[in-house]
């Protein structure tokens, strides 16, 4: 059952009953507005969850709408509501950054579904911007991190002041994952047996972890395949149904990762025992994994340079690595790196997305890749069976002299096309030209492909969102930056 508020706009009364009906009846609470103008208000009063709405009636104003929403409360999700006979207002609402789209009639359990996501994806963007809080508190307070006394824990076994700022880090994983327990083993090849040297959270007492040999539980485990995990439940994890140390975690779920250097696992760094009762996820597992490689920055630089010329480039790393998420934030970038990718793999001259606009009269340029594809072509019956399934350049003489001309001067010797869909709604097509075999070409993997691509297309407000955490992330690496050279003329003060 569900738990959460939905705000529902439909000027006909036969589906805004049915629709409050159906959420009612899985305990969601449910705010009727009974004009467009109260949408607005209404997301200010109430703070839903997710809007469902259908403003077709509104004209150009349907866009107005959409777009005042999303310019002031960008992370709220709204589901928008589409009669079977204007189906060519998917792309229309989808360039708006809607989450989704559902068709009258409504089918109940898509309805619920739908709702389901929304309600996950808000749930997440909180979480996100918590998150985001937290991993800037803790920016500022590095300095006051690197000042704790340590005087009961071992030193990581190497011998410069890097020490001090991986257990800075550890202490940071326990504030930004809210876990109890987060420590860091050593491993020691020559006596095949790995140590805890370094802990945070509530296990600060080291001496109480034993060593064990290398290759034995979990630690062991993940020492071995050189591969960072995730476990959302170890009791349904076929891989430790029969590993004795899962009984050492007070919940059930857990994350592990590798610290390598130089192709070699030297440490492994464990996060669990979550303080709040719900599982890791592959977002806390992104930024696990960006933790780790911090930790691994931290080492290899110790073994290879100074402390403060390892510190600088470190800085110039994080540096280096927001200005490629902000670079590829954009979805056109996305799409055009997808494609490249995607023609390599199909060997391929070149490779183009055209997707159809909301009035169903030209199929517009989305992305390409290795050629010059044309912007724009106007939509007729014969291009329509590109929307319909699966084409190549056996299929009709006219077909292929119509897409001879998707570019100038060029000499076509094959094509193939794959439609895109965004559930059983046509938004357009992915044309490849000149495959060097298209009998090679694995359609269920072709299948794939173009879901991804129709989540990439369909996610374009999410992606400019994401330009926000990456400016976060540029802020942080300032302040990290302020923090290590202050650091650093401490340690030359001391010197």
């Amino acid at each position: 059952m569900g738990q959460g508020k939905i705000l529902i706009y439909d000027k006909e009364i036969f589906y805004s009953t049915l629709i409050e009906d159906i959420l009612h009846a899985e305990k969601y609470q449910v705010i009727k507005a009974s004009k467009p103008g109260e949408l607005t208000k209404f997301i200010e009063k109430y703070e839903p969850h997710v809007v469902i709405c259908d403003v077709s009636e509104l004209g150009d104003g349907d866009l107005i709408l959409l777009g005042t929403i999303k310019k002031t409360y960008p992370t709220l999700p709204i589901i928008s509501i589409v009669s079977s006979e204007r189906k060519e207002l998917v792309v229309r609402y989808i360039r708006a950054g809607v989450f989704d789209c559902i068709e009258k009639p409504i089918i109940k359990e898509e309805l619920i579904l739908s709702v389901k996501k929304a309600i996950e994806f808000t749930l997440y963007k909180n979480e996100e911007i918590e998150r985001l809080s937290k991993i800037h508190k803790i920016a500022k307070g590095t300095e006051t991190l690197l000042k704790a006394s340590r005087k009961s824990l071992p030193e990581i076994p190497l011998n410069y002041p890097g020490s001090m700022l991986i257990q800075s880090i550890l202490d940071s994983i326990v504030i930004a994952f809210d876990a109890e327990k987060v420590s860091l083993s050593w491993l020691d090849r020559e006596k095949k047996k790995y140590y805890v040297v370094a802990c945070a959270g509530y296990c600060m007492d080291i001496k109480l972890f034993k060593p064990r040999s290398i290759g034995e539980g979990i630690v062991g485990y993940v020492a071995n395949t050189k591969e960072p995990i995730y476990v959302p439940d170890i009791s349904k994890d076929e891989r430790f149904n029969s590993s004795p140390f899962k009984d050492q975690y007070k919940s059930s779920s857990f994350m592990c990762g590798p610290v390598v250097l130089n192709n070699e696992v030297v440490a492994v760094v464990s996060v669990s025992d979550r303080k709040i009762p719900k599982p890791y996820n592959e977002e806390d597992f992104i930024l696990f994994k960006s933790f780790i490689a911090q930790i691994s920055f931290a080492l290899e630089s110790s073994y290879m340079i100074s402390f403060l010329e390892a510190s600088l480039r470190r800085v110039n790393i994080y540096k280096e690595i927001s200005s490629l998420i902000v670079d590829i934030v954009d979805t056109g970038d996305i799409l055009n790196k997808i494609l490249s990718s995607v023609s390599k793999y199909l060997n391929a001259e070149g490779c183009a997305l055209y997707v159809i606009d909301e009035n169903k009269e030209n199929f517009l340029l989305e992305a390409k890749s290795g050629l010059n594809f044309k912007e724009k072509f106007v939509f007729h019956e014969l291009l329509g069976k590109l929307l319909s399934s699966s084409q190549d350049h056996r299929s009709s003489r006219a077909l292929f002299n119509a897409i001879t001309k998707f570019i100038d001067n060029f000499n076509i010797k094959n094509f193939l096309s794959f439609p895109i869909y965004m559930k059983n709604f046509p938004l357009g097509f992915l044309l490849f030209i000149n495959l060097s075999s298209i009998e090679d070409v694995d359609f269920d993997t072709m299948q794939d492909i173009c879901k991804l691509i129709s989540v990439a297309f369909k996610n374009n407000w999410l992606y400019k969102n994401l330009c926000i955490t990456a400016d976060e992330l540029v802020r942080v690496n300032k302040e990290l930056e302020e923090a290590n050279k202050s650091l650093i003329d401490r340690i030359s003060k001391i010197d």
